[in-house]
């Protein structure tokens, strides 16, 4: 079994559509930063072009959830830490 952040692009696409209603949640904000930050590393998102880099945007928006924090902050989480990278 592979790390979740270590899913290849072809297997986050046959997770997303197998996974309707699963969402991962962090302990922390400092473990949902460091897992964001792993999969936008693995698969070198800044160099991707616009389709692969939706796709992971939808696996890390739609799969995880920090405790009490809305969408919009699921957003916000992914823009700030791709801008890192």
């Amino acid at each position: 079994m592979h790390a979740a952040e270590q899913l290849s692009l072809d297997q986050i696409r046959a997770f997303l559509q197998a996974s309707q209603g699963i969402r991962f949640e962090g302990k922390t904000r400092e473990q949902i930063y460091s897992w964001v930050e792993k999969v936008l590393v693995y698969h070198q998102y800044r160099q991707q072009k616009r389709p692969v880099r939706g796709l992971v945007r939808r696996y890390l928006e739609d799969d995880w959830d920090e405790p009490g924090a809305g969408d919009a902050a699921d957003s916000t989480l992914l823009r700030k830490t791709a801008k890192c990278r």
